[in-house]
């Protein structure tokens, strides 16, 4: 990963007010790369994996100072769901991270439906709780 950078401080980059639609645009696309940042890990200690926590921690300040949003979302209690998924996740993750079919088929095992797996996962890796280090395997974060 090379170096990246995003500097939102000078004047003449300054995000206007949200009620204009390109500046509404603009803040989906800078939140639509912030999540994908968060979502997508690198392997732990890797200096892509610095790389990539230096990039998310300069993007929180950026949209706190710019936007007003918070430096990182409010914790919020996860549903039992959420938490039998998390703890399928950890269990079933022999190293490289759990393969995503393999989560579906242990949930159905114990009675979830995919739909219900797949937005618990959302949840998880919209909240930092889990990773994708590769395409289709998930880790706890």
């Amino acid at each position: 990963m090379g170096d990246i950078r995003l500097d939102l401080s000078d004047e003449t980059n300054t995000i206007p007010p949200a009620r204009d639609p390109m500046a509404e645009r603009l803040v989906d696309l800078v939140e639509s790369a912030y999540y994908y940042l968060r979502r997508h890990a690198a392997a732990p200690g890797s200096p892509e994996d610095a790389q990539r926590r230096a990039l998310l921690a300069h993007m929180e300040a950026t949209l706190s100072e710019t936007l007003g949003y918070p430096q990182r979302p409010p914790e919020r209690a996860w549903t039992p769901l959420e938490a039998e998924v998390a703890a399928l996740v950890e269990r079933l993750d022999g190293g490289a991270g759990a393969a995503y079919e393999e989560i579906v088929i242990a949930a159905a095992l114990e009675g979830v439906p995919e739909r219900d797996v797949e937005l618990a996962l959302d949840a998880l890796l919209d909240g930092g709780a889990l990773c994708e280090p590769t395409l289709g395997r998930l880790k706890r974060a």
